[in-house]
């Protein structure tokens, strides 16, 4: 066999291992865009109230935030290989079965657990990246594409799932999940070697119970705040801080922690893993209300509806695909995402004029909007591992992503009960104005957190003369 047929050989099978892993973490984040268009129809044929909605949407981020910090050291301990593998079976088999169950509990359980597959799938696929690919020019190739790819889910979904939802109903936005899912599974058997695990590696399962009763507690409170009591409305909201605290305090007595709280020692760290948030809520939190209110207000069909939101998904895709590496060369990585979440906040404020005069301005505001996505979603990433030490970069990286999928399980719980007001106008301002004032709040903490780095730098300059 000719050292060329080899270097071919070599060069294919990495081509479709990361064809794999881009397609799994594709799916994942498909499903966080494409099930919006497709609510009001699922509403309208399993007879569901607005929370049941919710619940659809939020039990999928719920169990994925829950899970995704413990996902990575499930990939460390039994092999990321094998991990990453039955989070596609996992993925494939719920997707199934969202698509053939008939009642909104059924639906909410078969979400969560496709939640369960995506929090395994999502962080396991950058680790096999890192794995495959020693040569650092290589892997951020491989990085890239894996990037690439995975951001067309952003800019597909809304209008994909217009398409299916009018041709072949709803249950279609989740039958599509099975070949992609199956392509990427023969393909990671064909093309990766399993990967020796970490036996030494502990689950922390004591963090991970209070992570999930947090979220629970905190995503009941919100999303059935309006049919609650008083005092019931204040004890979801309790149980969700004292199950918090109670994950803090076992995180730092923890000899292996999920989620190390060195991490937030860092200033730049902690205000970045609170831009991630605010950018999730409000890019994802306007996919949510909207996708409701321009079938509800403007009786746009599925189709309509995501065509509705080609200025923000396709202008960000955009962006993240064509722009950063220019945005990232010209920009320090703070500034660029206090640009972007006051681009975000001009954006909401442009919508809610819109909402007063014509669709023209609210489409218009959805393209500052998209803009947010291509300031914030690479240099978040750089600003975090910039500022930590290297030892931990890869569950600072999974701590990003949490506070991302943290932000879209508020979204949904926050924005969702403002759209059961009188009129789903009056709910709709409401909603943009608070992810405007989410984005604001991102941005004064961006400021604080520059001036805090430029009086840090001017102290050392005074110390070294």
């Amino acid at each position: 066999m000719s050292r060329q047929h080899i270097e071919r050989t070599k060069n294919w099978k990495q081509a479709a291992a990361i064809l794999a892993l881009s397609l799994g973490s594709f799916i994942v984040l498909l499903d966080t865009t494409i099930l919006n268009v497709a609510l009001p129809a699922l509403q309208h044929s399993l007879h569901a109230s607005l929370e049941n909605i919710q619940w659809i949407a939020d039990s999928y981020i719920l169990v994925f935030v829950s899970f995704l910090l413990t996902a990575g050291t499930l990939g460390d301990r039994f092999g990321v290989r094998t991990v990453f593998g039955l989070g596609l079976l996992i993925f494939i088999g719920s997707s199934l079965i969202c698509s053939l169950v008939r009642s909104v509990e059924w639906l909410i359980i078969a979400r969560a657990l496709q939640g369960a597959g995506a929090a395994v799938l999502l962080p396991n696929s950058l680790s096999l990246v890192a794995h495959l690919f020693e040569d650092p020019q290589e892997r951020n190739r491989a990085v890239a594409a894996w990037g690439g790819i995975s951001s067309l889910a952003v800019a597909s979904g809304p209008l994909l799932g217009g398409i299916l939802v009018d041709s072949f109903g709803w249950p279609s936005i989740f039958l599509i999940n099975i070949p992609a899912g199956l392509l990427a599974l023969v393909l990671m058997l064909l093309t990766i070697q399993p990967i020796p695990a970490q036996s030494g590696k502990k689950l922390d399962l004591a963090g991970q119970v209070f992570a999930i009763l947090a979220c629970l507690f905190l995503s009941y409170g919100l999303i059935e705040w309006q049919h609650l009591p008083p005092a019931l409305r204040i004890g979801m909201l309790a149980l969700a801080i004292l199950c918090t605290l109670l994950f803090i305090r076992i995180e730092a007595h923890s000899s292996q922690p999920m989620l190390p709280l060195a991490l937030f020692r860092s200033r730049k760290v902690s205000t970045t893993l609170f831009v991630a948030l605010a950018y999730q809520f409000s890019f994802f939190g306007m996919l949510f209300a909207f996708a409701i209110y321009f079938q509800h207000a403007y009786g746009y069909g599925a189709f309509e509806t995501g065509l509705a939101f080609l200025p923000q998904t396709a202008f960000g895709s955009f962006l993240l695909l064509f722009m950063t590496k220019h945005i990232m060369r010209l920009l320090r990585p703070e500034k660029a995402l206090a640009i972007g979440l006051l681009l975000g906040m001009t954006g909401m404020l442009v919508v809610l004029l819109g909402l007063h005069t014509s669709l023209p301005v609210i489409l218009l505001g959805e393209l500052l909007i998209g803009a947010l996505a291509g300031f914030v979603a690479s240099p978040m990433t750089a600003v975090v591992l910039e500022n930590v030490p290297k030892e931990l970069s890869g569950v600072a990286s999974a701590a990003l992503n949490a506070a991302r999928q943290i932000g879209g399980l508020l979204s949904v719980a926050i924005l969702g009960s403002q759209l059961g007001k009188e009129t789903i106008k009056s709910g709709i301002e409401i909603d943009v104005i608070i992810m405007a004032s989410a984005c604001l709040l991102g941005v004064i903490l961006c400021l604080l957190s520059m001036r805090t780095s430029g009086l840090e730098r001017r102290r050392i300059k005074a110390v070294e003369l």
